[in-house]
């Protein structure tokens, strides 16, 4: 049996709450926690880097900062490839939808095809192989996209925690946390390779608004 998570198969909304795994701080490991978020509105998608944006409110107090301080809103950089736009431009892929979704996740299972569709396809032996074929590049395009999404949000939290750390609050965003959001299928004949796919880690950011990490450098005071 296969339990599904439906918000894997549909577009991020105004309203909607998230259920988030919050890491703080720079232990090994690093401490957790489990958060919960509402999105109070959707930002334009034009980063360079194919970030999904979003302003949140933090309803709930258990994300407690290292100064003791417990922040309210923030701004939640979450790298999910089904909404990256300029990460879907990059790799030739269409824009999203459900279907294309529900696709991945079938090719995902090692159980791959129901019985039903097995016996379907078999009398006809070029559209098995057509439809098995169009499923497999669909996976592997999804998947390429995903692991360059979950490498440039780690390239980011590197330079926010480690980098930039003494400029937080300065001259550019306070990291507040890495976050992960889980919308594996769950279904004990999918690999954790697999799983790792439908899962998308992110940023939560200070809500500075005006400047990105990309042109951080417009923002620092000018010798004369």
């Amino acid at each position: 049996m296969v339990l599904f998570d439906n918000s894997l198969f549909e577009a991020y909304k105004e309203g909607q709450i998230l259920d988030l795994r919050a890491s703080l701080g720079d232990g090994d490991p690093p401490e957790t926690c489990d958060i919960r978020v509402q999105i109070r509105k959707k930002l334009v998608n034009s980063s360079s880097v194919g970030s999904c944006d979003m302003l949140v409110d933090i309803l709930d107090k258990t994300l407690v900062l290292t100064d003791g301080a417990v922040p309210e809103t923030a701004l939640l950089k979450l790298f999910d490839r089904r909404f990256s736009v300029v990460g879907r431009m990059r790799h030739k892929l269409p824009l999203w939808t459900s279907e294309r979704e529900k696709s991945l996740v079938h090719m995902a299972l090692n159980s791959n095809l129901a019985p039903d569709e097995i016996h379907r396809l078999w009398g006809d032996w070029q559209l098995f192989r057509e439809e098995t074929q169009k499923r497999m590049i669909t996976t592997r395009q999804e998947q390429a996209l995903a692991i360059e999404l979950s490498d440039t949000c780690k390239a980011e939290l590197f330079t926010y925690a480690f980098s930039l750390r003494s400029l937080q609050s300065i001259n550019i965003r306070r990291l507040l946390a890495s976050v992960h959001r889980d919308l594996a299928p769950r279904d004990v004949l999918m690999g954790i390779a697999a799983s790792d796919h439908f899962g998308f880690s992110g940023l939560l950011l200070e809500p500075l608004f005006g400047y990105s990490l990309a042109d951080m450098s417009q923002h620092f005071p000018r010798s004369s």
